[in-house]
Parts: structure tokens; C-alpha cells; sequence
């Protein structure tokens, strides 16, 4: 069940991952680049540099104070109606025929602990009434806390047109993001819903916030996020938030699987990590440095720490053979090759996409370990299971030795008073001997009754044939003796070899029926408890049936009971139907008002005789 609701999941979850593609591609399929304008000359003057010069876009003006103010114009011919442009943490204004039609990055326009305004991705209208030709001009400040002001491509056209042109620039991050985000959920709802196990859970979980938190970094980081949700602080927020914590869950989901001898090591590089993380917080909300320069830091940071996690991985596979570690050696191989890619990619720009090396990266990661997780789930309940049924055969074997136990007590016992009888047999007949020579037949027949009665009655130690139902019999006929409890016992036995069935699996049966038995007739009064166990052979087939009263108390839920003892399922009927499966049987529980009727029936492969 759990696993088809993670596959109905997925399956949801990555249509829902094409969907808005799917849709904005129908949008714009009538569009076209070639009617796009690249507006790639621009004259350029700076303050500090009055004099002016021609350059080519995408440009990077360096060495700048704080707040320079930078002027670009441009005359452009027969200008398409919407004009896109990027500002990277820098205030701008835009004028078309020095009449100012948009402007961003402004005081007050961003929240106060900002000391520059939060990269922004916009399409703007132009002004409609236009001729042959529009000067176009755009007057930057340099950001605060950078000496550089980056000017990527600006373009004119159709609005159609400059979403279609972002869509192929940016959509494939885009949809990585959105795969990032589902693959992320996955394992989180798993963790929250469907896995109870403590130590799977946990990794299950953070597994799922480190892809989480790559999928809101590199989601945040898209141009085309900009579209869908226009509110550029909060998307700066979550694209550096996003990059700083993803190795914590990383690094914790290690802890919880790996199994390393020296776990310090990761619990130093996880709360150095959330310490570096919290200092970035505080500097950005004081406005002393904001994430756009803490991010250099972890360029540093994030690298290393997972070049150092892989190398704890590699050394635990080689030196300790670790088996575990040694499954995570590839994925976190792929996962650190795609974070040093990324660096490189942020300081050379192979491509535009700045987050492209590490989401490809991340996806396999994810991919592998959630494949990996499956498996270690797998074997967990494995193991689970075994140990629940290695705790079954020790109280079983608990439960026998006890019936042995007080086996063995009834027959010392009767073994003490044949002793003593046969001590004194030779006094008795020395005794007989007289009284039959004196001929006083009165005295001689009183006597010999009173050597009768001293004699146990033998018959009660055999209720039947088969040793391991005729030991359980006893037993929790001794209990139910004390608990004032009326047991009637009427047993046939497929032999003293069982046949094809077990003595544990007996002792499974009769051991859970009688003691169930025995616990709720206790809750009654003394006059009112009664028990009914009869076991018969008929058709190559062995049936047991049990009676007993109960106080009407019967817990359930879509025919499984439940335990009045613990708030969870009962084990012993369970372990009676498994039983009786193995012997192609079939089990009845039938609770009524006052009794509660428990029949259960085997196969038998052969001819049995009723003893």
C-alpha cells in the first residue's frame, strides 16, 4: 500500500512538474526569436569617467565607489512593444524620449536590512505612440556592498516573444527545480506518514530537506521564477537561504545511515555549518554584509564540506569496508564533482544558468540515495520482522520451558509419594501378611482401602496421546485452576510425531488460545468463568475449538483486534492465523455478548487415527 501511494505520488508530482512548461510553451508557441531585438551597443558615461564610450552588452564595469551612478542610451529603430531587462543588485531607472516609464531598486522599494535591491528579471511595456526610432536611456547606481556592476542582455519585442526567449534560456533550470522540488517531497511525506521505524524515518526526512533545499535555491535563482512569483526579496531570501543550509540535512542524513566509526567529524562540520549559516543571518538583518557577499564564503564552504564527507565515506569503505559507505561513493562522487562544476560555472559562466551543474548533480544524487534509502528500508523491516519473530520463539520458548517446569513439579511430586509408599511397603505388607494369617478379613479390607486412597490417581496426568498438547494442557489447566476458572479440556491428537505439523506451531495455537482465554475470563466473576477447548481429526483435517466468557469487551477494526493490554495490534491471534496458513488452514474469531468463540482448523496430509 505504502509503496503504490509513493508511486501515485511521483507520478502526480512530475506531472505537475510539466505542467506550467507545458502550459507557457502553448502559450508562446506562436512566438518567434527571430522577431527579437538584441539591443547589444550602448553609450555609456559614468561619473568618475565623464567622458563617454560604446559598449557591448553583457558588460561588467569594476572598481566602482559605492552608489556610482552609471548612464546608458541608445536610439533604437522601430523598437518592438515590450523591452526586457535584468538588474543584478542595483537601482535603475528607465526612460524612452526622457519621459521615465519604469524605475526599481529605489529606497523603500525592498525591505530596510537590504543595502542593495534584490536582482530583478522584468518585461516592460514601451510607450505605444512611437515612430520610426526611440532613445532609450537607463540611468544604474552600483550596488553598495560590491565594486562591480554586471549588465547582462537587454531585448525588445512582443511580450510573447521575450517570455518565449526567457523560457529557452532558463527552462530547463526550471523544470530541474520543479523535479528537485518533487523527488524532495517524496521522501519528506514518506518520512511524516508512512515510515515508523525512528533511525529510516530520519533519513528518509533529511534526505528530502536537502533536496528541498537545492530545489529552493536553484527555483529561487531562475529568471523565469520572477515571472510566477514577482516578489524578487523573497525570492533573493530563499535562493541564498536555500544554498547555505542544504548540506546540513546532508550531513545529518550521513549521520543517521552511514554508521561512522568517528561521527564528531560530521557533528564538527554540522554545527560549524549552522554557525556560519546563523552569522550570515545576523550580518544580512543588521545590513553590516549582505548574503550576496556571504555567498563567497560558502562557495568555499560548501565544497569542502562535501569533499570532506566524501572523503569520510572513501575512508570508512577502505579502511573500516564499511558496507554501507561503501554505496554512498559514487552518488556523493557525482554530488561533489557537480558543487566544484558549479563554483567554476559561477566564476567562469560556462553557462547562464548559474544553479544548471548542481541540479543535474543533485537530481542523480537524490535519485541513487532514494533508490539506496528504499533498500536500507527494505532490510530494515527485514530485520524488524526477524527480531519480532526471534522475541516470538524466546517467549515461546519461555512459555514451554514453564510447562515443562511444572511438568516436571506434578511428576517429583507423585514421584515423592511413590517413594515414600514404596519406603513403606515392605512395613504394609508384614501388616497384610498378619491380618490374612489371623484371618480377620474386616481389618484386612479396611486396611487395604486406606492404602488405595494414598495412591495418585494417574489418569489425571494423561489427557492425551501427544506429549506437547497433552504438557500444554496441563499447564493451563494449573492457571486456570487458580484462577477459579471452569476448564473442560476434550483432546484428540493426530499422534505422538504430529504428523506434518510442528510441536511449536501446536504450542503457538494452543498456548495464544488458552492463555487469551484464561485473561478474559478473569475480568468476570469467579461463578462466571468458563472455558471450552475441544480439538477433534475428521477428513484428514484437525479442528480446535474453544469456548470461553468474557466480560463483552472486544476491540476491532476491519476484522483485525486488538490488544486490551496495549494500544496496538494483537500478536497472538495474528500468530495463530500465520499458523494456520502455513498448514493451509483457516481461522475464526467470533465475539459475542457473553462468549467469544475461537475455531481454527489444518490440513492434514495424511491418515490419522483418533487415539
Amino acid at each position: 500500500m505504502a509503496k503504490k501511494f509513493i508511486l501515485y505520488l511521483f507520478v502526480i508530482s512530475l506531472l505537475i512538474t510539466l505542467l506550467y512548461p507545458a502550459c507557457m510553451y502553448q502559450q508562446a508557441h506562436k512566438a518567434s526569436t527571430q522577431n527579437i531585438q538584441t539591443l547589444t551597443y550602448w553609450t555609456a558615461k559614468t561619473d568618475d569617467t565623464p567622458k563617454e564610450r560604446i559598449i557591448q552588452l553583457p558588460y561588467t564595469f569594476e572598481h566602482l565607489a559605492p552608489r556610482t551612478p552609471i548612464t546608458l542610451t541608445k536610439t533604437v529603430l522601430h523598437p518592438g512593444s515590450f523591452i526586457c531587462i535584468k538588474s543584478v543588485y542595483a537601482p535603475f531607472r528607465l526612460y524612452a524620449d526622457d519621459a521615465l516609464i519604469y524605475e526599481s531598486g529605489q529606497p523603500d522599494s525592498y525591505p530596510a536590512f537590504f543595502q542593495d535591491p534584490p536582482t530583478l528579471t522584468k518585461i516592460i511595456p514601451l510607450p505605444a505612440d512611437t515612430d520610426e526610432s526611440m532613445n532609450l536611456r537607463l540611468e544604474y547606481q552600483s550596488p553598495k556592498q560590491r565594486s562591480e556592476l554586471r549588465l547582462p542582455l537587454i531585448t525588445t519585442g512582443d511580450n510573447a516573444d521575450l517570455l518565449l526567449m526567457v523560457f529557452q534560456d532558463t527552462g530547463l533550470t526550471f523544470i530541474l527545480s520543479l523535479m528537485l522540488l518533487s523527488l524532495s517531497l517524496l521522501p519528506i511525506v514518506a518520512a511524516l506518514f508512512l515510515i515508523k521505524g525512528k533511525d529510516i524515518a530520519q533519513a528518509f526526512l533529511q534526505l528530502g530537506l536537502f533536496g528541498f533545499s537545492i530545489s529552493l535555491w536553484s527555483f529561487s535563482e531562475c529568471n523565469l521564477t520572477a515571472f510566477i512569483l514577482p516578489y524578487p526579496s523573497l525570492l533573493y531570501l530563499l535562493a541564498f537561504l536555500g544554498l547555505f543550509t542544504c548540506t546540513i540535512p546532508l550531513l545529518k542524513f550521513g549521520l543517521c545511515t552511514l554508521g561512522l566509526r568517528k561521527p564528531w567529524l560530521l557533528q564538527v562540520q554540522i554545527h560549524l555549518t549552522q554557525a556560519a549559516v546563523m552569522i550570515a543571518i545576523v550580518l544580512q538583518y543588521t545590513g553590516i554584509i549582505g548574503f550576496a557577499q556571504s555567498v563567497y564564503f560558502f562557495h568555499i564552504l560548501l565544497p569542502l564540506s562535501l569533499s570532506a564527507f566524501s572523503l569520510q565515506i572513501l575512508w570508512a569503505t577502505l579502511k573500516y569496508k564499511n558496507p554501507v559507505a561503501r554505496r554512498f561513493v559514487i552518488p556523493m562522487g557525482i554530488l561533489a564533482l557537480a558543487a566544484l562544476l558549479e563554483v567554476l560555472n559561477y566564476k567562469f559562466r560556462f553557462t547562464n544558468n548559474l544553479s544548471f551543474f548542481f541540479q543535474i548533480g543533485s537530481v542523480l544524487f537524490i535519485l541513487s540515495l532514494a533508490v539506496l534509502c528504499i533498500h536500507f528500508m527494505q532490510e530494515s523491516l527485514k530485520m524488524k520482522e526477524e527480531k519480532k519473530q526471534m522475541n516470538f520463539s524466546l517467549l515461546l520458548a519461555e512459555q514451554q520451558t514453564e510447562v515443562q517446569r511444572h511438568q516436571y513439579a506434578v511428576l517429583t511430586e507423585h514421584e515423592k509419594v511413590l517413594r515414600e509408599q514404596r519406603h513403606d511397603l515392605r512395613h504394609q505388607l508384614i501388616v497384610l501378611k498378619s491380618y490374612s494369617m489371623e484371618n480377620d478379613q474386616e481389618s484386612l479390607q479396611n486396611y487395604i482401602d486406606e492404602l488405595t486412597a494414598k495412591i495418585p490417581v494417574e489418569k489425571d496426568l494423561f489427557l492425551c496421546r501427544n506429549f506437547v498438547m497433552n504438557s500444554m494442557a496441563l499447564y493451563f489447566r494449573s492457571l486456570a485452576k487458580k484462577q477459579q476458572i471452569d476448564l473442560t479440556l476434550q483432546l484428540a491428537a493426530i499422534g505422538e510425531k504430529n504428523g506434518p505439523i510442528q510441536d511449536s506451531d501446536l504450542c503457538v495455537i494452543l498456548g495464544n488460545l488458552l492463555e487469551n482465554a484464561i485473561e478474559a475470563s478473569a475480568y468476570l466473576p469467579a461463578e462466571q468463568r468458563r472455558i471450552t477447548l475441544t480439538s477433534r481429526i475428521y477428513n484428514k483435517k484437525l479442528f480446535i475449538l474453544m469456548d470461553n466468557s468474557y466480560d463483552g469487551f472486544c476491540s476491532q477494526k476491519s476484522g483485525v483486534f486488538y490488544s486490551r493490554k496495549r494500544a496496538d495490534k494483537g500478536t497472538g491471534l495474528a500468530s495463530i492465523e500465520t499458523v494456520a496458513s502455513k498448514y493451509h488452514g483457516m481461522v475464526s474469531f467470533e465475539p459475542g455478548d457473553k462468549n467469544f468463540v475461537s475455531s481454527v482448523y489444518l490440513e492434514l496430509t495424511e491418515e490419522y487415527t483418533v487415539p
